[in-house]
Parts: structure tokens; C-alpha cells; sequence
């Protein structure tokens, strides 16, 4: 992939370098910002005798160290959409341009290239992610079970469930969904429905149902 990396803050260092020990095939790094003494205090790769000189030349030279069969190519006037289109992957960091970034991302989502503006506050950061919108992404994950024994559970509405002493619902939150198994006496749980819970403590919740008719639990 070829990558556009816009602004060199820290942050995008940081980005740089994982994508030259990644292997890329070519990025383009774009800043015309000199090395200044906040650099020097918040970014490793500088040196004392860096400061004054173009950040992008040395970044260049850091990362060449790195990973030498990378291509990397240096800009300090903003690119053209010509350049950007180039370009697979264009990442901003910390740029503060609105309007300069609202028309590269309606530009990246034109040509299917993918756009990233990531932000950096100290601790606090955020990130924004267009990747067009050919792109699926895919959020399916095996769900947590536990197995939880009970003791009983009560004709009423609702039905409350509970729970040996020695059993404690640290897992559970008010409205998550279970499932009732190998019910004994109330066979109507053995549906394999989800249904939610409300916690009321430690050992006891009730559930969305109305079990005054239900037949007796025994185990």
C-alpha cells in the first residue's frame, strides 16, 4: 500500500513507525513544521541538535534506520488531490484545518481511498475512520457464558430466581439475557428463550415473566 501521513506530531511518529516495522510499500509524510523544544519533550526520536530542522527530514531518516525497504518520500506544501489520489491509505493527525480536512475525506470517499483523522489530547484522544463504503466490517464474537446453579424459583409476577449462598451474580447486570437449561418441575424454561433479568442482590433477580400458573420448580 502507498500512505499519506499529513502533520507529524508525536502521535503521527508513532503511526509511522508501525507502519514502516509493518512493512508498507511506500509513504508519503507531508509537514512543514520545524523541530521545536515541545518536540523534544514529547517525541523520543528527536535530539537536541534536531531543533530547528524540518521535522519531516528527520523523521525520514529515523524510519529509513528502521525499516530501510521502505519508500519514503517527503512533502512540506499541502498535496494537491492529484497527489492524494495516489494514495491508498491518507492519515491526518492532529490537524486542526477543517475545511482542508472535509475536503480530502469527501475526496478519499470519491476514489474509495481510505481516510483516517486521528487526534491526540495527552491521555484523551480520538479517531475517525472512513474506510468507503465497500468496507465490512464485521462485530460477531462468540458471546461470554457462564453457567450459573439456582435454587429456586418463585410463582409470582415477576418470577424471582435465586441463587445458593455461596453464588454471587458479579457477571450479571440489570437487563442482560439468559437462558434456562435442564429445568426441573417448571418446564415451561425449558424454551431455550433468552429472557432479561433486574438484579434485586447479590443472590437474587427477578425475570420478565409471569410464573403464577407456571407448575412447581423442584430442582
Amino acid at each position: 500500500h502507498n500512505v499519506l501521513l499529513c502533520n507529524l506530531s508525536t502521535l503521527a511518529f508513532q503511526i509511522c513507525r508501525n507502519l514502516v516495522l509493518s512493512g508498507v510499500k511506500k509513504i508519503s509524510l507531508v509537514d512543514s513544521q520545524t523541530v521545536s523544544k515541545l518536540d523534544l519533550l514529547s517525541n523520543l526520536f528527536y535530539k537536541n541538535c534536531d531543533e530547528g530542522k524540518l521535522r519531516v527530514e528527520i523523521c525520514k531518516k529515523e524510519m529509513n534506520i528502521l525499516n530501510p525497504h521502505v519508500i519514503i518520500s517527503t512533502m512540506t506544501d499541502f498535496p494537491h488531490l492529484e497527489t492524494i489520489a495516489q494514495h491508498q491509505i491518507v492519515i491526518f493527525c492532529n490537524y486542526d484545518d477543517v475545511q482542508n480536512l472535509l475536503k480530502v475525506s469527501d475526496f478519499c470517499h470519491s476514489r474509495n481511498i481510505a481516510f483516517i483523522n486521528s487526534v491526540s489530547y495527552g491521555v484523551f484522544g480520538s479517531v475517525f475512520c472512513d474506510f468507503n463504503d465497500n468496507f465490512n466490517f464485521d462485530d460477531s464474537f462468540e458471546e461470554y457464558k457462564v453457567n450459573y446453579p439456582i435454587c429456586s424459583i418463585s410463582k409470582g409476577n415477576p418470577g424471582i430466581v435465586t441463587l445458593p449462598d455461596n453464588q454471587k451474580l458479579p457477571d450479571l447486570r440489570n437487563d442482560s439475557s439468559i437462558i434456562f437449561s435442564n429445568i426441573s418441575g417448571m418446564k415451561e424454561f425449558n424454551d431455550n428463550i433468552p429472557r432479561q433479568i433486574k438484579i434485586l442482590s447479590d443472590h437474587h433477580f427477578s425475570i420478565n415473566d409471569d410464573t403464577t400458573n407456571y407448575t412447581d420448580y423442584l430442582y
